[in-house]
């Protein structure tokens, strides 16, 4: 039997040429989603800036939004390979909350589309991405600090998220030294906080009446000894 095609496109393409089409029409919007954002690019403008006419870019995508699930899984294929080479495959610890935030700066810089589908609240591979990301986010929390309540990981989660998209969008266009810094910044504000609401056991902030940050569950020793260190000399 032929090979359906997934649900975004319009029929499967069989030779070369129509699947080089297709990813070339891909990347093309992927270019003008990260520029101008989802909501204010159209099939008209990815077909001009493909140099097709848009009857060509209809005879395989219905509309932006199939355009959109087709890069969101390519996206959540990168995700996915990115947790479990970081997660699953438990690699070594050193530094690994730093190493965390790393990654996923620099899937979001390979993936340039990535923040503009999931701000968009009318595309429904924006809830996909999002549902993937704040996953990935829970289970890297979950495994510094098992003890972290479920309520409390999901909030966390979920704001966390949230920062992250903001936050490596607006530096994924950064290069060089400058881009390096920013990411630097940005890993050093996530090991701050986390240390902050995950203090050890035994630490002075438990007996505070008031502290500057109330603490929400003890961290394992290794925590800070390991996970929020820099990483060693040969970690990835």
């Amino acid at each position: 039997m032929p090979e359906e095609p997934p649900a975004w496109l319009r029929k499967q393409p069989r030779q070369q040429r129509a699947i080089d089409r297709v990813e070339a029409l891909l990347d093309t919007a992927e270019a003008t989603f990260g520029e101008l954002g989802y909501d204010n690019t159209t099939t008209n403008l990815i077909a001009d800036r493909a140099g097709i006419p848009v009857a060509t870019l209809y005879r395989w995508f219905p509309d932006k939004a199939a355009m959109a699930e087709g890069l969101a899984a390519r996206y959540l294929n990168r995700l996915a390979d990115s947790y479990a080479v970081l997660i699953v495959e438990a690699p070594p610890r050193s530094g690994l909350l730093r190493r965390a935030v790393h990654d996923l700066a620099r899937l979001v810089k390979e993936s340039p589309a990535l923040p503009a589908i999931v701000a968009a609240a009318t595309s429904s591979a924006g809830g996909a991405l999002r549902e993937t990301l704040h996953g990935g986010v829970a289970l890297t929390i979950r495994s510094l600090v098992p003890t972290v309540a479920d309520s409390d990981l999901e909030r966390i989660a979920d704001m966390l998220t949230t920062i992250t998209i903001a936050v490596l969008g607006s530096t994924m266009y950064l290069e060089g030294a400058e881009y390096d810094a920013a990411v630097d910044e940005f890993s050093n504000l996530v090991v701050a906080w986390m240390t902050a609401r995950f203090p050890p056991e035994g630490d002075p902030i438990w007996d505070l009446v008031d502290p500057l940050v109330t603490p929400l569950a003890p961290s394992p020793p290794e925590f800070r000894r390991h996970d929020v260190a820099e990483p060693e000399a040969g970690a990835s």
